[in-house]
Parts: C-alpha cells; sequence; structure tokens
C-alpha cells in the first residue's frame, strides 16, 4: 500500500488504506481511515495505518511533540510505528497496552482526563467499552 495525505481542513489530514487483516465479505469496511491534526506545533496522530513503504508518509506534517491517539485496542495498528519514529507517546484506553510491543511509550486515558490539546475522550456504552472516541 502507498497511502496521499488529503487536507480535508486546514491543519487536518486524512489517509486511507486497507487493513491487512481485514476480510470484509462486503465493500463496507475494505478501507480504513487514520488522522492527523497540527495543533499548535504538535502533531496528534489518530488510529494511525501504515502500509509498506508508508514509513515516511507523515514526514511533511508531523513535528513537535507527537501524540498517538488510539480509539479503541483494535486499531493500535502502527501506533508504535508511528510514536517510535518521532519520539512520540500512544494515548488510550488501559487495554491498549496489551497490544503495544515492549518499551512504546504508553499513557493510560479514561473519560474525563485531562488531556492535551483540548482533547477529550467520551466513554461509551452499558456497561463501558474499552472503546474511547476523540
Amino acid at each position: 500500500m502507498s497511502a496521499a495525505l488529503d487536507e480535508v481542513a486546514p491543519g487536518v489530514w486524512r489517509w486511507s488504506g486497507r487493513h491487512p487483516e481485514w476480510h470484509p465479505r462486503t465493500a463496507f469496511g475494505s478501507e480504513v481511515a487514520s488522522w492527523v491534526l497540527r495543533t499548535g506545533d504538535d502533531t496528534v496522530v489518530v488510529d494511525p495505518l501504515l502500509g509498506d513503504g508508508d514509513a515516511a508518509l507523515l514526514d511533511p506534517v508531523a513535528s513537535g511533540r507527537v501524540l498517538v491517539a488510539v480509539t479503541i485496542p483494535y486499531h493500535v495498528r502502527s501506533a508504535a510505528e508511528v510514536a517510535a519514529r518521532y519520539g512520540g507517546e500512544v494515548l488510550g484506553h488501559a487495554a491498549v497496552a496489551r497490544r503495544l510491543p515492549a518499551g512504546t511509550r504508553f499513557r493510560a486515558v479514561s473519560p474525563g482526563d485531562d488531556l492535551p490539546h483540548g482533547m477529550v475522550a467520551f466513554g461509551i456504552g452499558s456497561p463501558p467499552r474499552q472503546e474511547l472516541p476523540l
């Protein structure tokens, strides 16, 4: 896969690709999206998925402190790779930690936590699920 960033609004980019482990019976879900947001001098990457040859995809837009937000544990995908490349930290539900390689900088977040750049994690479900939409 060779993805391309699409600036959908000033300071907000989206890219998409086919998840290598996704085998849907329909077209729905055949493509997944990831996001990059610039906030001041810093960068927030949400649910990144990089394909072969995409390691440098974010180089033109990643700067400052890089935070990688994972909204649900199975979206860990390329989070550790992105965090390592830019010296960043992964944020997500505590269950995300089990899917990350040892040595990945990680901070567990919960609904109501004081998060950088005005981010807000929302708890959903009853009982609460491990998904934390931002």
